[in-house]
């Protein structure tokens, strides 16, 4: 009987839509964590359009009765196809090569794009620990902020993604 739960155990079909489950994107929004469990990246196949590349992750969580509006999205631009590495912003506030955008739990749009029109610290880091036609494994942080109110800041810390790739 023991061999056969056993066997049993090790023949589990993957039930979960991709997204749920064991994926998940997670960070700190000024020390307090979020923890979404829904998210996909891609594009799985990586063409360049006016030279560049482009590369997405996002993690989104239902708050409002079946619609995602608790979401975050991390976007890489890149001369060279994405892969493992480290991605930054120079601290220049153009040319930027990471773009962080975090929707909060009421609708507020959070941005680092936001440093090219004021000048604000660009300080978007994403690293990817592992990129393969299945999924993406990562970290992340960076200072957003508010377009309409330019004194308003975040601070995105601990952020990290297992998501699949589409």
């Amino acid at each position: 009987m023991p061999a056969l739960l056993l066997a049993g155990s090790c023949n589990k079909e993957k039930t979960q839509q991709p997204g749920e489950g064991e994926y998940f994107v997670k960070f700190k929004v000024n020390g307090q964590q979020k923890v979404f469990t829904a998210g996909a990246a891609g594009p799985k196949k990586q063409t360049a359009t006016d030279g560049k590349y482009l590369f997405s992750v996002t993690g989104n969580k239902n708050t409002a009765g079946g619609i995602n509006d608790h979401t975050i999205l991390i976007t890489l631009l890149n001369d060279n196809l994405i892969k493992a590495g480290t991605y930054r912003n120079s601290g220049s506030s153009t040319n930027l090569n990471v773009g962080i955008i975090y929707i909060d739990e009421s609708a507020t749009s959070w941005s680092s794009v936001w440093v090219t029109l004021n000048n604000w610290k660009a300080d978007a880091e994403v690293i990817i620990d592992e990129l393969n036609e299945e999924y993406v494994k990562g970290r992340f942080s960076s200072s957003v902020y508010r377009g309409d109110q330019l004194d308003a800041a975040q601070s995105i810390t601990e952020g990290s993604f297992f998501v699949p790739v589409y």
